[in-house]
């Protein structure tokens, strides 16, 4: 996993650079427990950490569907 192979600083510089850009989440999956540098990145930007035990794509699969809907057209 990419940022337990940074060391405290390189994580808070990769998670700065990351949240410069318009990220409306960040999905955390597979029961992983991320580092304390994005818990408190994420709440600097004002981004929403969720986490899951479900593995990526299901979970991904699962939020999509859930966005369809919920953005979906009313008529």
């Amino acid at each position: 996993r990419y940022l337990e192979s940074l060391d405290h600083e390189a994580r808070v510089l990769a998670l700065r650079h990351a949240l410069e850009h318009a990220i409306p989440c960040i999905l955390i999956t597979g029961g992983f427990v991320p580092p304390p540098e994005v818990h408190v990145a994420a709440d600097g930007a004002g981004v929403p950490l969720l986490q899951t035990t479900m593995v990526t794509p299901v979970a991904i699969a699962k939020l999509g569907a859930f966005l369809e809907d919920a953005l979906a057209t009313r008529t």
